[in-house]
């Protein structure tokens, strides 16, 4: 029905799936702006953490300090926007420092405007992201466990 609002509880509950996207704000970022965030458990419905990867158009700067952190390179992912439709520009994805939160978190910045669902990834890129976090030396293990397949 149009015009009908969902409790962000609920919301929430509908819209977390692997490969789901996020649109918001993280405020351990000096700049307030939205960012993309997709989400690469198996199981998070179920999971007390949710492992997502943010994306940015940084691209340049985030290969070059992977270069300088001696990671190996697929752990940075580029993606272009013909294989996502909600990018506009060419978009890179850190999978080396995932980010973790809680379902609470997530409705929290539903509840004060500060998260849009977006278009879920496609299947292929979100087995990108998983391949990208599992290669990567950074990442714990009890992560990787909720990423695996």
């Amino acid at each position: 029905m149009v015009g009908v609002a969902f409790p962000p509880e609920l919301a929430i509950e509908a819209s977390l799936k692997e490969g789901a996207v996020y649109f918001l704000v993280n405020h351990s970022y000096e700049s307030q702006n939205f960012h993309y965030y997709i989400v690469l458990n198996c199981c998070p419905e179920t999971d007390q953490e949710i492992v997502m990867v943010n994306a940015t158009s940084k691209i340049e700067k985030g290969l070059e300090r992977i270069k300088y952190r001696n990671l190996p390179h697929d752990t940075f992912v580029v993606v272009e926007p013909i294989e996502y439709c909600e990018l506009r520009v060419s978009t890179g994805f850190d999978c080396n420092s995932p980010t973790l939160r809680t379902k609470t978190e997530l409705i929290e910045l539903l509840k004060n405007n500060e998260l849009e669902t977006k278009q879920d990834c496609p299947v292929v890129l979100l087995n990108k992201l998983r391949n990208a976090i599992i290669l990567s030396p950074m990442v714990e293990q009890r992560v990787i466990n909720m990423v695996k397949k």
